[in-house]
């Protein structure tokens, strides 16, 4: 009922996630950026690159921690729309998140059921992504270009300190956890990456979403049971790519994208428009996707202002 291999590898990288989070590598990246670039409309463009190609490496929740947080630090000095920019950025780290298996839980349960090869999954989703990030930088210079302060940053950011050590762990657990889920032994790069960081870093275990986990496991419950009661309904609709993309984004809008994939990962041969379909589902309404009820209670936005980007 429970597909543990998929939750075991959400848990390893919600932990590997937060190391590389705690570590301050993503943080520093950006500080350099406002550090070395002056020009607020092409900072804007560069954090919403950076963000969406960050959110690959680790699972958008934690990318939206780490970029909104920074994002509301400078948006006053740049003196641009607080929610035009967050929810350009917030699309940016949803669509990002699309390029690899370990991007978002979607793409995890559905690199776990077909047994997708890592680079594989990558070469399918990376014109998907690079044309979704594409329409979000034209976004972002379309709606920032008027209202933005040709002054540039007047603050200049304090430095952040850079865990070498931690960071190092968690790249390396990155790959452990990688090698081990594509030969099918993704609990045991669990249980190697929880007891490493109790070794290396006890906060990470006390500071993970233990909440969200238990949302995860009650999704593969719930939602497992609910797409064996609809099989056959399921089944005659997902036969065609297009309708496979179609139903899979509508249906994110109304029980978010995550128990979407759950719902349909095991009537759908067609991995590819399942996956296209339930990372477009992220978009759209706020609960398509987990992350935007984060962002909306991170960054404070105006949930109209929010729906008015993302639906279209």
């Amino acid at each position: 009922m429970i597909n543990y291999y998929a939750l075991s590898l959400i848990i390893a990288f919600m932990l590997v996630s937060r190391g590389l989070e705690l570590s301050g590598i993503f943080n520093h990246i950006v500080v350099e950026l406002l550090t070395r670039v002056r020009r607020p409309l092409l900072l804007l463009v560069l954090l919403t690159i950076v963000s969406g190609l960050s959110a690959s490496l680790i699972m958008n929740d934690a990318a939206l921690f780490i970029y909104v947080s920074l994002a509301i630090a400078f948006i006053r000095s740049m003196n641009v729309d607080k929610n035009i920019t967050l929810t350009l950025l917030v699309l940016s780290i949803n669509m990002g998140s699309a390029l690899t298996p370990i991007g978002n839980p979607q793409n995890i349960i559905i690199w776990q059921t077909y047994g997708i090869g890592l680079h594989e999954l990558v070469c399918y989703m990376a014109p998907f992504v690079i044309i979704s990030l594409s329409i979000i930088i034209i976004l972002v210079y379309m709606l920032s270009k008027k209202n933005i302060s040709v002054a540039g940053i007047t603050r200049k950011p304090s430095k952040i300190y850079l865990n070498r050590r931690l960071f190092c762990t968690s790249i390396v657990l990155f790959v452990v956890d990688i090698v081990l889920a594509q030969v099918g032994y993704s609990v045991i790069g669990l249980i190697i990456t929880v007891l490493t960081y109790l070794v290396v870093e006890k906060n990470i275990l006390l500071g993970i979403d233990y909440g969200l986990i238990g949302v995860f496991t009650l999704m593969f419950i719930d939602f497992t049971e609910l797409s064996k009661i609809l099989q056959g309904l399921l089944v005659i609709h997902l036969s065609k790519p297009y309708m496979i993309i179609l139903i899979a984004a509508l249906l994110s809008q109304v029980i978010s994208n995550v128990p979407t994939t759950i719902m349909l990962v095991n009537h759908v041969d067609k991995w590819v428009a399942l996956a296209v379909g339930v990372n477009i589902g992220g978009t759209g309404s706020i609960i398509g996707s987990l992350a935007n009820i984060i962002a909306l209670r991170l960054g404070r936005l105006v949930t109209r202002k929010f729906l008015k980007i993302s639906t279209p």
